[in-house]
């Protein structure tokens, strides 16, 4: 970092309206569509979807049934942005990079887990 010049590392959402439409099923878990509670401020996105997922495991009156078969996946998406928030400040933006398609991947398969599981309920 220079005097004048100041170099940022970052991860961010492309475009977090994707991940209401990539993600229908998990989205809704995460935030329901008429929950007047949500602040203005919340932001949508891949990131903060994981967060309230994990959340939603802890608090939401989901099944037993639900928490067992999306229970493992979540707490490893939650390890895996951990481990992204922690190499975007330790400054290691391409081992984030790596990460985030593991995220993608495994949000893609807990996605059909619950579309699955929605299906037969």
């Amino acid at each position: 970092m220079g005097k004048f010049l100041f170099i940022r590392v970052s991860v961010l959402d492309y475009d977090a309206k994707e991940t209401k439409k990539n993600f229908p099923h998990l989205s809704q878990l995460a935030w329901s569509d008429d929950d007047k509670y949500i602040p203005a401020s919340q932001s949508f996105g891949l990131l903060s979807l994981i967060t309230s997922l994990s959340e939603s495991l802890e608090f939401a009156k989901w099944t037993d049934e639900q928490k067992k078969l999306l229970a493992d996946d979540i707490k490893e998406l939650v390890a895996l942005k951990g481990q992204v928030e922690k190499d975007v400040l330790d400054w290691k933006p391409q081992d984030a990079n790596k990460l985030t398609f593991t995220i993608e991947e495994k949000l893609e398969e807990l996605e059909k887990k619950q579309a699955e599981f929605s299906k037969n309920q």
